[in-house]
């Protein structure tokens, strides 16, 4: 690998507009890959995390658990195959800011990702993407079957999942560049030389400006920068 310097990046909420693992959701149970109570369960925890009963973070790692209580017996090639054409119509609903910021540092940065979305998903997104490494929630599948085991959660601990990483590559963090959104990225922040908020929630929002790390907003079609 010739680039040593390094870029992590979270994907939902921070690249992508949106919730893959959501967007994907939505498409399994409208398809009735997942029964009518897993929608249930989906449309109660939303209701809740619209209604601000509950953190975004809280929501997505709900989904997750809904997800690993519903997946076994469901073939890898279906979720693969409702995530190309997912993949397919909205491959191109990205943020702005973060868009150009791929594109600038592309040539000289290893570009890294990692998220609490599916890794099936994932791989299909970065065929457009085009990261160096995709990381995110990985189930086991035995003969092309979901079991509902969890093999790889990373999103749940990034700073340490990074640092090995980092290690096992001979990688360095000089001039290195993170991106995230919650406070589930303060720890690959903390890492970074140069860390940057984006449209982040309210406990990113005071850890980043007691530290003075840069702020930015994308709002509709205007890019607010609060810390520079």
């Amino acid at each position: 690998m010739n680039k040593q310097k390094i870029a992590i990046l979270d994907i939902d909420g921070t690249v992508f507009r949106s919730s893959l693992l959501i967007r994907l959701l939505d498409i399994l149970t409208l398809e009735k890959v997942c029964s009518e109570r897993v929608h249930r369960e989906i449309s109660k925890v939303r209701s809740q995390w619209f209604n601000r009963k509950i953190t975004y973070e809280k929501y997505q790692n709900t989904l997750v658990e809904i997800l690993k209580n519903n997946i076994a017996g469901i073939k890898q090639s279906t979720v693969r195959k409702y995530s190309r054409q997912l993949v397919k119509l909205q491959k191109s609903i990205y943020f702005d800011y973060t868009h150009k910021i791929i594109k600038k540092i592309r040539k000289d940065y290893v570009l890294i990702a990692i998220s609490g979305s599916l890794i099936e998903t994932l791989e299909e997104l970065n065929k457009h993407l085009k990261f160096d490494f995709v990381f995110g929630t990985k189930f086991e599948a035995k003969n092309g079957v979901y079991t509902g085991v969890i093999l790889e959660e990373p999103v749940k601990d990034k700073k340490s999942f990074l640092k090995l990483f980092i290690k096992n590559n001979n990688l360095n963090m000089k001039d290195s560049i993170g991106i995230g959104d919650t406070d589930a990225d303060i720890g690959i922040l903390k890492l970074v030389d140069k860390p940057i908020v984006f449209n982040p929630d309210l406990e990113l929002y005071k850890y980043a400006k007691k530290r003075k790390w840069k702020i930015v907003v994308e709002r509709k079609n205007v890019i607010y920068i609060i810390n520079k």
